[in-house]
């Protein structure tokens, strides 16, 4: 078995920030504790001089199955700059190939080239599965969400997606609807424009809401969309999620969120966090400039004293809430002994100074020292062959056991 002892660092979990040492073995967390000792000579030791260990970045809108010719401009690799560890990308059922092998297509496809991965599938096309073949696709096939874009949306309220919505429900899955296209159109800081899109949102929890289903709905900008979803904000135990973001500065949306408010409104059990849009390099440029950009941990704590209490907070929210609901938790979403050893080293930045322009090839973004996904470590200046990854297949709610015993010298 192969070890890494990560030593003094500032582990964030769920509920709290241990001061301490992290050991891994192979792709397993092994050990968490103070002054833990390497099991045998060939124990890699890493000292991380009290910067944070966090846990990996759930990519759950990471678009890998359309790789693009030029692997350094592929969401793989943007994904991976921001600490991105467990990546989802949405499949189409084929009209012609049929769903199990453009499932096991997908598969095949994405294996030797990403970290750990799974499936949503888009649901206007799943809708016109049967029972047997929804039951191939997620017990079998183990595709573990469906989601819903925005100009579906008149389906679900229409009573078009009434089947669908049923077989989410009784089998404890997860509709994904995604808002982010309608915040795109240039009318969304229009009022009528605004409140016609709140009407719809309105329709659709009510339905959704009433069948049971549980339901992840995205790019939520607003407060006026949060208090429309959550009321009161003392439903704690509902099937309805939010996952928010910073809306586009250039759209004047009503009572937009603020850096503060994503962190505020985040200690709500059912509010996650939007990942990082995987914007490729402009037009002309040659490489993805990461040292010259933050990843999306930095954007969002903004330069001001970070506290452990805010840290807890955001880890839950790209972390450990999206591996609940998509079935990969406790292996992804949580450092803890047993889960897999899917993390990343963070040191935040006070301000944008020393941030020099001009290209590199640095995998990392300027606040990311380094990154562990399965079990292997990536630092800042590692050069990434994509077969090198080994990605693998992610059930929802597989099996799951705990680390080996240790082999000692």
């Amino acid at each position: 078995m192969q070890y890494t002892l990560l030593k003094n660092g500032l582990i964030v979990q769920p509920h709290r920030v241990l001061k301490g040492d992290l050991l891994i073995g192979n792709s397993r967390i092994m050990q968490i504790g103070a002054h833990l000792s390497d099991p045998n000579p060939e124990t890699k030791i890493v000292d991380i001089q009290g910067k944070y260990i966090l846990p990996g970045l759930i990519h759950y809108r990471s678009p890998f199955l359309k790789i693009q010719e030029n692997a350094q401009f592929s969401a793989i690799y943007i994904a991976l700059s921001h600490g991105g560890t467990f990546l989802m990308d949405v499949l189409k059922i084929s009209k012609t190939t049929g769903f199990k092998e453009s499932i096991e297509e997908a598969r095949m496809t994405s294996q030797p080239i990403i970290t750990d991965f799974s499936l949503h599938l888009d649901a206007s096309s799943a809708n016109k599965l049967s029972d047997k073949a929804l039951n191939h696709c997620f017990i079998k096939e183990g595709a573990t969400s469906f989601t819903l874009k925005w100009k579906h949306i008149h389906q679900l309220i229409e009573g078009k997606m009434k089947h669908l919505l049923n077989f989410i429900a009784s089998n404890q899955l997860l509709l994904i609807c995604e808002s982010g296209t309608i915040k795109d159109s240039s009318l969304i800081g229009h009022p009528k424009f605004f409140a016609s899109y709140l009407k719809q949102l309105s329709q659709a929890i009510e339905i959704l809401r009433g069948e049971g289903t549980q339901v992840l709905i995205t790019d939520i900008v607003s407060k006026e969309e949060l208090d429309l979803i959550f009321g009161d904000y003392t439903s704690f135990n509902d099937n309805i999620y939010a996952a928010i973001n910073l809306a586009d500065t250039s759209i004047q949306i009503p009572e937009a969120l603020t850096k503060e408010q994503l962190l505020t409104f985040g200690t709500h059990p059912n509010i996650l966090l939007d990942p990082p849009i995987l914007q490729s390099p402009s037009k002309g440029h040659q490489f993805i400039e990461n040292k010259t950009m933050y990843s999306f941990l930095q954007n969002i704590v903004g330069g001001k004293a970070v506290t452990q209490k805010s840290l807890i907070t955001l880890c839950n929210m790209y972390a450990t809430r999206p591996a609940k609901l998509l079935g990969a938790y406790p292996q992804k979403g949580t450092l803890e002994p047993g889960a897999d050893a899917d993390l990343i080293i963070w040191s935040p930045v006070k301000s944008s100074s020393g941030l020099k322009p001009g290209a590199n090839t640095s995998l990392l973004r300027t606040d990311i020292k380094g990154i562990i996904t399965n079990g292997r470590f990536i630092t800042e200046d590692d050069l990434i062959i994509s077969d090198q990854l080994n990605g693998r297949y992610i059930y929802r709610n597989q099996t799951f056991e705990g680390p080996a015993p240790l082999i000692t010298r």
